[in-house]
């Protein structure tokens, strides 16, 4: 025992020296330290930050450029609404004054609903005006068949806070799972639950949540690229959604008659449909207005705000926010109005030489595989030829497409 003692202390001086006295490293005693030592000497994760990379240097310098995009649209005026959001964004006193009042019809709205076909319809039209995906989450995008075509996908609903199943069902998700919740109840007591009333409300909602979620996919079935695509008809997801008006829901989102239509997730529309009737009606409004304050407290009042701020800086693990206004507010600006900003990113950093050589290079990529797709033994020609065809209609496309994208279903 006692020398093993000796041996724990040897071993400490030995890596203490070899911490302290980086420019001895031998290259067999600690090979990590001796190719990384510059980077280790040289670099330190910033306050507020849990990481450091060469992706983080990256990062930090299109920072700054975006930074500088976003100021050049404010002085310009290129954008209006980014202008007027920018604005209530710094604008603390006045959105501190307004406190919930931007959100007020909403959720009276719902609280209003005398019943559950009135309370779904009255929902329908939340989730168009806000965007919120209360009971399906649609995106629109190209026809894996046939890219020249798009198409509506039906992904799964969201829980709390945008999570997935996974959050619910997983047990190494658990600590994040109550972590959660714990940021739900916040949010209900400063919408003006007591505490009783919101720890009351969170587990009901919470309980309804691991109930789909354990009829929904996880996140490693969802990667599956079968699940993206289904294709369904009109009449199937009215089997699905049972309890909704598909000719109704699908006429307030303005989709024509005849779209096409993938779903990713069945059972996940399917669970959350079976809570769609009148027993759970005030279960069901506590949850539309937990989402639309989950979703737009980043901009209402700080008390509002920076719940949000703790959460996302206690679940990456970093101690305090170290961000300006300036710098939430350009955060913000930049996923909303990322086209803008991308378009101008391009423009202005993006030059023909560059992307003529990542063309290129991805050219020669694909001649690559090509060539190993022909010399490969397991595969018959029959296959070989379908795999090159495939490769040979991949288009390139570096940057933005020169003209905007038509969000519609025909283009």
């Amino acid at each position: 025992m006692k020398y093993l003692k000796y041996l724990v202390l040897i071993f400490i001086l030995l890596l203490t020296t070899s911490c302290q006295d980086k420019e001895n490293i031998n290259l067999k005693d600690d090979y990590y330290s001796y190719v990384n030592k510059k980077l280790l000497n040289t670099n330190k994760i910033e306050k507020g930050e849990y990481t450091w990379s060469t992706f983080t240097e990256a990062q930090d310098k299109v920072d700054k450029q975006t930074d500088k995009i976003v100021e050049d649209l404010l002085n310009n005026h290129e954008n209006e609404n980014l202008n007027i959001l920018y604005n209530q964004l710094l604008d603390n006193e006045e959105r501190n004054r307004e406190e919930i009042s931007p959100l007020e019809s909403y959720l009276t709205k719902i609280d209003n609903s005398s019943n559950i076909d009135e309370f779904i319809r009255n929902a329908i039209d939340i989730e168009n005006d806000l965007s919120i995906d209360i009971f399906t989450n649609i995106t629109i995008d190209a026809d894996f068949k046939d890219t020249s075509k798009n198409i509506i996908y039906f992904s799964p609903v969201t829980f709390d806070f945008g999570t997935s199943s996974d959050y619910y069902v997983n047990e190494d998700y658990m600590t994040y799972k109550a972590l959660i919740k714990q940021y739900g109840i916040k949010l209900l007591k400063q919408y003006g639950y007591d505490q009783k009333k919101a720890r009351e409300i969170s587990s009901k909602i919470t309980s309804m949540y691991e109930s789909i979620a354990s009829k929904s996919k996880l996140s490693n079935e969802l990667s599956d690229i079968s699940s993206y695509y289904n294709i369904i008809t009109k009449d199937d997801l009215q089997k699905i959604y049972t309890n909704i008006d598909i000719d109704y829901y699908l006429e307030t989102k303005n989709i024509p008659q005849g779209t096409k239509f993938s779903i990713i997730d069945i059972d996940n529309y399917k669970a959350l449909n079976n809570y769609l009737t009148e027993e759970n009606l005030s279960l069901l409004k506590e949850y539309v207005k937990l989402k639309i304050l989950e979703n737009y407290a980043l901009y209402l009042s700080n008390d509002y705000s920076n719940l949000i701020y703790e959460l996302n800086n206690k679940i990456s693990g970093t101690s305090e926010d170290t961000k300006t206004n300036i710098d939430k507010a350009n955060e913000v600006i930049k996923t909303l109005f990322s086209y803008d900003i991308d378009e101008k990113y391009q423009s202005e950093y993006l030059t023909a030489k560059e992307k003529k050589y990542i063309e290129d290079m991805i050219v020669e990529i694909i001649e690559y595989y090509e060539k190993d797709l022909k010399s490969l033994d397991w595969l018959s020609n029959k296959t070989k030829k379908k795999a090159i065809t495939k490769l040979k209609n991949i288009k390139i496309n570096i940057g933005l497409q020169e003209d905007y994208p038509k969000y519609t279903f025909d283009t």
